[in-house]
């Protein structure tokens, strides 16, 4: 049960902030897409006989496809069989394990830990941007921009600075039918130094200028938390600053005691 301070203030656990969810599951971001002005394209376009993305906004000329991350990746068996790999060459070169406390073997099983996510990542934006170029060339919106909303639900591997960091690597030139990426958490992120926990909405751009979704992703950003407050998941603090900030980045929170 949270605990009330010495202000009548409640305040969760971080066991009990770990099972707290947000709203970003499919049928929700639906009903928040209609609620705003968008569509999705299978209303538009029934039965498609392409690849198609999820979401259009025609006011705006934009196209959005949503995937989710789960813990599926981290646990399958083929991400197992790779870290066991990465055990045993490591210890074959340093002759400690990761565990050991030297930073250089700790270093480097970091390193190779983040780039075991990689080729999973790789697929998922892969994938996406072949479902937004489609939609693109094939339904009528050849000058539209294409967003990337990826939601994180709960694969907690990876924190968030490193996360978007391998992300970032992964769309850097590669993939020029996705402008811009949004990283969405649907699990509660502790910030060091902050009271609250967050639900992050992290943006990435292609370009220096955003390729002009700006304005259009701090927009939905700012209408997405309105929308979750009114169906009932109210928040403590909002924040927005700088898009690639983790710290700054546009959040909702629920108020978390920090030691």
């Amino acid at each position: 049960m949270p605990k009330t301070d010495e202000d009548g203030v409640e305040w969760l656990s971080e066991d009990e902030l770990a099972q707290m969810k947000s709203c970003a599951d499919e049928k929700t971001f639906d009903a928040f897409v209609e609620s705003v002005g968008g569509y999705r394209i299978d209303s538009l376009h029934p039965n498609p006989d392409v690849l198609n993305a999820d979401y259009v906004f025609p006011a705006d000329k934009v196209i959005i496809e949503m995937k989710t991350l789960e813990t599926a990746i981290h646990n399958s068996d083929q991400f197992q069989a790779k870290m066991q790999v990465v055990h045993r060459q490591i210890y074959a070169k340093y002759k400690k394990s990761p565990v050991s406390l030297d930073p250089k073997v700790s270093f480097r099983y970091l390193m190779a830990f983040i780039e075991l996510f990689r080729a999973p990542l790789a697929r998922v934006v892969k994938k996406a941007n072949r479902q937004i170029k489609s939609t693109k060339e094939n339904l009528g919106y050849a000058d539209y921009r294409g967003i990337l909303l990826l939601i994180n639900d709960n694969l907690r591997e990876l924190p968030p600075r490193l996360m978007l960091g391998t992300l970032g690597r992964i769309l850097n030139g590669s993939y020029s039918s996705v402008r811009a990426m949004i990283y969405l958490t649907n699990h509660y992120i502790l910030i060091p130094g902050d009271e609250f926990g967050r639900i992050l909405w992290a943006p990435l751009y292609a370009d220096a200028e955003g390729d002009g979704l700006v304005d259009f992703v701090n927009r939905l950003g700012a209408q997405w938390f309105d929308y979750c407050e009114r169906i009932g998941q109210p928040s403590d603090d909002r924040q927005a600053g700088p898009d690639i900030s983790i710290e700054g980045s546009c959040a909702a929170g629920a108020q978390f005691p920090i030691a």
